[in-house]
């Protein structure tokens, strides 16, 4: 099947002003510009001079684990407060009402799991929206290790008098989880037999440079203090939220993390957040930094359809429009370790489409249609 006669924006380099979207089997098999002798079959889609783009990526919210038409909050969880081995896919509910209203605008795969309240909160999965099963949903498991610094771990176990109640426990606290994980797998690694410890387990990925970390934290010292725990431990950085990333600029840089900004349409949930501005995307990313932008949809918060809105406001604050598309396809991709799979429209990749009828960031633009994995589901 083709999708032909829109400006296609691809999120790799290109951007094909009179272009097609070839797919067959699940996969892009051709993109480019329509050529002289261009024949579209009866079943092709004629994009009517709209644009055809990627599908959205949100590289970090609760979409299906913390379901929102019955306000759960079972992905955050407020017992433990160290708990790595907890996986995103035991909690993915397919049939979330966030989902379909996510679709609605383009958005087609989401990286949910473990809320902030926990240090380590566990694994969190890449899930496409295609209202399949948990298991099949999932195109990546296990893609990052979720941290959170600050207040919210302080005040959940504060509250019920148990650690961390200060910001050296919270990193105290880390630093011991992750020391116990690096000796399990050197004592692993040597042959030698110790106890199975699903906790250390999980951690190991992280520790070999497999996957990366997605650290909350919001306040320059949280942030100083999350890449400090990277180089320590050698594993790759990406800060989630990072509300006072341009006070600590340069220290970002030079430690080669990311930062995955987001929710931006909340400004002043607590302290910490107040501050947030659609300015800092743009900032970041003319500094070299893999930049991407999210909506951290969960109950109460606000849902993963107003990712699109969310990068529309940075372009108002002076990111490039198509800087500000490849925050929210193939840079969010690329924070999460998924980019081989989607975030770009490339020959062989999946076929994760959308199809608008004005530039997808545009405030009166409407989604055509939406395709995931080739399949049409809006």
């Amino acid at each position: 099947m083709k999708i032909y006669n829109g400006t296609v924006i691809t999120s790799s380099s290109a951007v094909f002003r009179n272009g097609y979207v070839e797919f067959s089997d699940g996969k892009i098999t051709g993109v480019g510009a329509m050529y002289d002798g261009f024949s579209p079959c009866p079943d092709d889609m004629d994009a009517e001079g709209g644009y055809i783009v990627p599908g959205f990526v949100d590289p970090h919210c609760h979409v299906g684990c913390g379901p929102e038409g019955i306000g759960s909050t079972e992905y955050s969880e407020t017992i433990n407060p160290v708990v790595p081995h907890y996986d995103a896919v035991d909690a993915f509910l397919p049939s979330d009402s966030s989902a379909c209203k996510a679709r609605r605008r383009g958005v087609t795969t989401v990286v949910s799991g473990p809320g902030s309240t926990t240090l380590i909160g566990g694994q969190l999965a890449a899930f496409k929206l295609n209202g399949r099963y948990a298991h099949e949903a999932c195109i990546k498991h296990g893609c990052a290790i979720k941290f959170a610094l600050g207040e919210a771990p302080k005040s959940t176990f504060g509250r019920s008098g148990r650690a961390p109640v200060t910001r050296m426990a919270e990193i105290a606290m880390m630093r011991t989880a992750l020391a116990e994980a690096v000796e399990y797998r050197e004592k692993k690694l040597k042959g030698i037999t110790a106890g199975y410890s699903p906790q250390c387990e999980a951690l190991i990925p992280l520790l070999e440079g497999k996957i990366p970390a997605h650290i909350h934290a919001q306040r320059s010292d949280d942030i100083s203090a999350a890449l400090r725990l990277g180089m320590e431990f050698g594993f790759r950085v990406i800060i989630v939220h990072g509300v006072q990333s341009l006070d600590v600029l340069d220290e970002i840089k030079a430690s080669g993390a990311g930062i995955i900004f987001g929710p931006l349409l909340f400004t002043s949930r607590d302290l910490e957040s107040d501050g947030i501005s659609f300015r800092s995307p743009a900032v970041t990313r003319e500094n070299g930094i893999l930049t991407a932008i999210c909506t951290d949809a969960c109950p109460g918060l606000g849902g993963a359809q107003f990712l699109s809105t969310a990068a529309a406001l940075t372009v108002r604050e002076g990111m490039d429009r198509y800087d500000a598309i490849r925050a929210i396809t193939i840079d969010a991709a690329r924070a999460a370790g998924i980019d081989d799979r989607v975030g770009s429209l490339e020959i062989g990749k999946d076929a994760d489409i959308s199809v608008f009828d004005e530039f997808p960031l545009s405030f009166t633009s409407h989604l055509r249609a939406l395709f995931i994995d080739g399949r049409r589901m809006v």
